[in-house]
This record gives structure tokens, sequence and C-alpha cells, in this order.
């Protein structure tokens, strides 16, 4: 055989190498990618009406399931949509604003990015970006769909991590669980629409249109509640990524509002602080580049008009409060653009003890129990501010028999100690409510101990 048949043998084979390797992640993809994620609805929905689009949201969930553009449209004049997404640190932020440029950059007027403590403090999430740039592919030409994923693969966060090579093949690390795959291809082959398929993966999540969604799951009692988080200081990434979001709105004559969601005010006490560092660091880098900043935690007056039952769980608002959130950002963007300040009417981070000193409601309890010197020690805690007075009852149950062994009524005193009878495991409920209000309780916490008597 001559050189060059050889030569095209070899071809021949690569291609059909490349051919199967090619047809194998089509399957995989098809067979393992849900069918109807969120991310997947909004780009879809994004992609049908991006021509009118002037104003993008974006940021993580608590901007995602916060601001409704229906809602908010109507009173600034805009045509906005919501592609903020779950875990959505800057990074994701920013390649979502640098592909809606990339594609239709004359359109966009005005960016409203949705900023809370958790996505500054967290490592960038290559789930995250992942699952926005395969959304972000979806119906378009496959040099576009590998141009996203090779974004992603090729960014230094994740360049030298072992999912890196993972990316580009989305179904590897963004694939159903494996009890879900039979149902996932079903919903495929049915020709169940992806909105169909949606109610079925997530049936608690509800797709409302132009990437706004809600999510209707039973509300988390404050039992479930955790102080468990990440405080710290700003990631660097994190920083980088907002300063170049900034820096590409201000080239590019893009109004950037940044807003800070509200959260429960135990968490923003929890993070103690730090929040004042990193939320005023991200404060001068938006004013620094000509944009504007609303941090609704401060917002004076907020909890008279919403209340912490107003979340489904820790961190985002039902509906309802969605709606009513929206309606307050609307009135104040309103207000803002045409050239009125507001900022009377937010407390500073620099005058704190304000802030701090303005908090009256109830507050979340928290316990810690031990075992020492042969009794069982409990210790209920809050994060509150100096005129948040709360007070606590104690209830200690045998865990098997559901018999009362100990118990104190309210009292300021947040700690609590008693010798249990006999070995076992005990249940400790500790009640809170505001001190001298005679409601029955306005949060509880448990935890669970095992005893072994004196040693």
């Amino acid at each position: 055989m001559s050189r060059w048949g050889k030569a095209w043998r070899v071809a021949a084979k690569a291609l059909v190498l490349v051919a199967v390797l090619v047809g194998l992640d089509v399957a995989l993809s098809y067979a393992l990618l849900p069918y109807g994620s969120h991310t997947e609805l909004a780009w879809r929905d994004y992609y049908s009406c991006e021509d009118e689009i002037d104003t993008i949201y974006v940021g993580s969930s608590t901007t995602e399931v916060f601001l409704d553009p229906d809602v908010i449209d109507p009173v600034l004049g805009t045509d906005s949509f919501n592609l903020a997404l779950g875990q959505g640190t800057p990074g994701v932020s920013l390649d979502t604003l640098e592909a809606v440029l990339a594609r239709r950059g004359s359109n966009l007027k005005r960016v409203v990015f949705g900023v809370s403590y958790n996505d500054l403090v967290s490592e960038e999430s290559v789930v995250a970006r992942l699952a926005m740039a395969q959304a972000r592919g979806i119906g378009q030409l496959p040099a576009y769909k590998v141009a996203q994923l090779w974004h992603v693969a090729a960014d230094p966060a994740f360049v030298n991590a072992p999912t890196s090579l993972g990316v580009l093949a989305p179904w590897s690390i963004l694939g159903v669980d494996a009890d879900e795959v039979a149902g996932n291809v079903a919903r495929r082959l049915s020709g169940m629409s992806a909105e169909e398929s949606a109610q079925v993966y997530t049936p608690e999540e509800h797709y409302m249109g132009r990437g706004f969604s809600t999510n209707t799951s039973e509300k988390m009692h404050e039992n479930n509640l955790s102080d468990s988080e990440v405080v710290g200081g700003m990631t660097e990434d994190a920083r980088e990524r907002f300063t170049k979001l900034a820096e590409i709105c201000e080239e590019n004559g893009i109004e950037l509002d940044v807003l800070v969601p509200p959260l429960p005010t135990y968490r923003i006490l929890m993070y103690g602080g730090t929040y004042v560092e990193n939320m005023g660091e991200i404060k001068r880098i938006c004013e620094a580049h000509g944009g504007r900043y609303l941090d609704f935690n401060l917002q004076k007056g907020f909890w008279q008009e919403f209340s912490e039952d107003d979340f489904w769980d820790n961190a985002h608002f039902d509906l309802a409060a969605a709606t009513r959130y929206s309606e307050l950002v609307a009135s104040y963007l309103s207000r803002v653009d045409a050239g009125e300040d507001v900022s009377g009417e937010f407390y500073s981070y620099d005058a704190w003890d304000e802030y701090l000193a303005s908090l009256t409601q109830s507050t979340p309890v928290f316990v810690d129990a031990d075992v020492a010197d042969g009794a069982i020690r409990v210790g209920a805690y809050t994060y509150s501010g100096p005129n948040q007075h709360m007070e606590f009852k104690v209830v200690v149950t045998d865990a098997d028999t559901g018999e009362v062994v100990a118990q104190r009524d309210y009292d300021a005193d947040p700690d609590f100690s008693f010798e249990p009878p006999v070995s076992g495991t005990y249940a400790i409920r500790v009640y809170d409510r505001v001190e001298g209000t005679d409601v029955e309780y306005d949060h509880y916490s448990d935890k669970t101990v095992k005893y072994q008597g004196r040693r």
C-alpha cells in the first residue's frame, strides 16, 4: 500500500473514532442531562425575545426568585429578563453579561446585579458555571456550544482542577442520578415539552417566565435553620470578577445597579464585621465605576413592611413577598433614575451601630449542649442587636419514651443544666420569645444528647 493510502487509512480511522466519540457524547447528553432544568427554560425563553431585552438581572438564587420582570418593567418602562442562577457567584454573572453582550450588546442598557454575602465568600462553582454555559448552548450552533463550554474549562479557577476536562462533557458533572435516567429519557421520548418535564423533575420549582421562578416547598420551620455558614473575607476571584463586570458596564455605557436582597436579620448579624467589610467594598467598586448601590437589608422601615415569615427558608422569599419586593425595587430604581437621592432612607455601613439599634423583632434561637461533671449543660444563643431582648424556655424529654424529665419556664438566662436520672438519650428543645411578651413561643431549636452517667 502506498504512503498516501496508509495516510488516508489512518485519517479514516481517526474520523471514525471522532464520530463514535461525538455520537457517544450526544447519546449520554440526551440520557443524562436533565430535561427541563430552570436554566434551560430561562435561556430558551431569553433567545425567543433577546432582540427586545434592554435590561438583564444577574446574580444568585436570591435574585432569581426575588425579581419579577413582569412587576418591574411597567414601572421602569424596561424590557428586562432575569438571568440569575442558584449558586451564581460573580463569575457566573460575568459569564452571562459577556455572553449577552457578544450576541446583542447594542441593545443592553442596564444590568441589575443582585449580590448576597454568600456569593462573595464562596469559591467559584464549576457546577453553576457549567450549568449556565450548557444552557446557553441549547438550540445554538455546535461551535457556539463548544465555545461556551471551553470558556469555563479554560478558566484559571478550574483549569488545574480534576473536573476541568469534564466540563467538555457536561453530562459527567451535571447528569441526573442513576435512578432518574430512565424517567429523564422517557420524558424526552414522550414528546413532553421542557416546561412540562420541569414540573415533573422539580415539582416544587415553578418557572414563571422571563427567567423568574418561585418555589412552593413547604415553609422551613425555624428549627431547621443553620448557622454553620462560611464567614470570612471576600475571595479574590469574587473581587476581580465583580470589578471586571463593573468595568464592562462602564466601558459600554451600561447602567449598573447593584442590589443587595434582604436576608433574615440573624444572618446579617452572624456575619458580624465581615458583612460591613465585604459589602462596603462592593459598594465602593460599584460607585467607582459609575454604578448605583442599594442594600435592602439596611432600608429603614423594611421590617415594618416585611417579616421573616415571608421567607420559605432562611434566604428566599415566597411568591407574594417577591412580588412586593419587586414593587419596592421598581419604586426605588424609578426614583433614582429621576435623579432623587434616596441615601437617607438607608442605614450606613459607616454607622453600623445605628442599624443594630433599629432591630427589635424576634430572632431565632440556636442551641449548644454537652455533658460535663455528670450533668447535661444547655446553652441557648441568638444573633441579635442591643434592643432584641429574648427569653428562653427549656424542655428535656427522654428521647425513647417522650417523658419530660426536666424543664424550665421562660427566663432571660440562656444557660441551663441538669443531671438526668439514668443513662440514655435525651431530647432538648429550647423555645424563645421576645422578653416580656405572652406568646407561647416565637422560635424553637432542638438538640439530642447521649448521657452515660457520672464516671
